[in-house]
């Protein structure tokens, strides 16, 4: 099918926007009329009401199923803002605002399609000027006639970060949610959020809720007003509205920040008792000090150590628990003893003489087995200098063996000239019990 067998529909952004929001090419039908078109592309009056514009002039919606469609006709849809009463023609209104300014920037041949009014020279400027300004009062007035929401403690449009024409994210109870319609751009409430500790990283969490609608796609994600992608270490996960999607990463527990501002100092230790009881699990952040020291004599900085202990225990009870023990590896020297049968080997030179055992026959390790110096008659020597049976002694030997295990607080290092900051959590607790901490 050829480019000239569609219909061109275009959707503003709003009536005060002339950028195009949606475009779209309809394939012509013989027969097409501009009711078809409403009904199958075009929201419901009660979500959204537009004005539809066709060669300058707005179409009523009593004359949609009269209006027969033609091949590269062109339907532009603006959105329109309800007033009470004067909801109609404010409409029309907000559609010739639209068209005017249109108007304006093709000359004196646009001008003239818009009527003898509108004409080549002063009066049709000045007639120009009139219509603009007339009208664009009209429909400012219609945007600050707002319908009322019944509600307790709920933001208005009037107050509304969402619905204005500068939108930005809001956190906020009891607003509107909104609901889409074609590609828009959005905003959202944040319904959820918590700072979490990652080595030496600070990482904000933030839950959006964009609104009430089953999306294609999202995308074009913006911090600050800048791409996403520029920022190191951000990471976006989207849903899209399906029924059986997948719960949000980092969002399967509730979290409640309690800030202490509490200064923890060595033999000063900071006690702390929760003050709700509707949890089952902990989360205890702790900022360090810059842990380092300069080297007086060449300027360098070393870092230092300091362990922290931190433990819990049901509120009044005592029990406590730590919860910062780590797995840790160690060295030790220990001693075994065994019997031993042998014998003295002397060895004499010119200026001294020297001796070492020589073992004949290696014992148990039961201390009582055997006496110091007994003779074992079954080993007769026939050397010089020895005595004449095998004797039994007891040795011992040292050996050294590497350790695992856990001690009940934990080390924390730091060689940089910035803060530290570390999270220590306790899970699986009882619900319905306050603890000290």
């Amino acid at each position: 099918m050829s480019e000239s067998e569609y219909i061109e529909l275009r959707i503003r952004k709003s009536p005060f926007n002339t950028d195009i929001a949606y475009e779209l090419l309809i394939p012509y039908e013989r027969g097409l009329t501009l009711s078809d078109i409403v009904d199958r592309y075009l929201p419901s009056p009660q979500d959204i009401d537009f004005t539809i514009v066709m060669d300058l002039a707005v179409i009523s919606p009593g004359r949609y199923q009269r209006v027969h469609l033609m091949p590269k006709d062109t339907i532009i849809c603006v959105p329109c803002p309800h007033g009470g009463g004067i909801s109609d023609f404010l409409g029309i209104a907000v559609a010739i605002l639209a068209i005017a300014v249109s108007a304006g920037a093709l000359g004196p041949a646009g001008l003239g399609l818009l009527g003898s009014a509108f004409a080549a020279g002063a009066p049709g400027a000045l007639a120009l000027g009139i219509g603009i300004s007339v009208l664009g009062g009209l429909a400012v007035q219609s945007l600050s006639r707002l319908p009322e929401i019944p509600s307790i403690d709920m933001v208005g449009y009037e107050k509304s970060t969402s619905y204005s024409w500068n939108p930005k994210n809001t956190q906020e109870q009891g607003i509107c949610i909104p609901r889409a319609y074609g590609t828009s751009k959005f905003h959202g409430n944040i319904i959820a959020a918590y700072i979490e500790n990652v080595n030496d990283k600070q990482y904000i969490n933030l839950l959006c809720d964009l609104g009430i609608f089953r999306a294609n796609r999202l995308y074009d994600f913006k911090i600050n007003g800048q791409p996403a992608m520029n920022y190191d270490g951000v990471e976006i996960h989207t849903r899209l509205g399906d029924l059986d999607q997948d719960p949000v990463p980092f969002f399967g527990d509730t979290k409640r920040e309690y800030v202490m501002l509490a200064k923890v100092t060595k033999d000063n230790p900071y006690a702390y008792t929760t003050e709700t009881d509707d949890f089952d699990g902990l989360e205890i952040d702790i900022t360090f000090s810059a842990l380092y020291q300069q080297n007086t004599s060449n300027g360098s900085i070393q870092a230092i150590s300091v362990d922290i202990q931190i433990e819990i225990s049901e509120s009044g009870k005592n029990h406590w628990q730590s919860i910062t023990y780590t797995p840790c590896t160690w060295t030790e020297e220990y001693v075994t003893g065994r019997w031993s049968c042998g014998y003295w080997d002397w060895v004499f030179t010119m200026w001294e003489c020297d001796c070492k055992w020589v073992e004949i026959l290696a014992g148990d390790d039961i201390p009582n087995s055997h006496y110091e110096g007994e003779y074992n008659f079954n080993y007769y020597l026939f050397t010089q200098w020895r005595a004449p049976f095998g004797q039994w002694r007891w040795i011992e030997e040292k050996h050294v063996r590497t350790v695992s295990g856990t001690v009940p607080y934990t080390t924390i290092t730091g060689s940089q000239t910035s803060a530290l900051k570390r999270t220590f959590r306790a899970n699986n607790l009882s619900r319905g019990k306050k603890y000290d901490i």
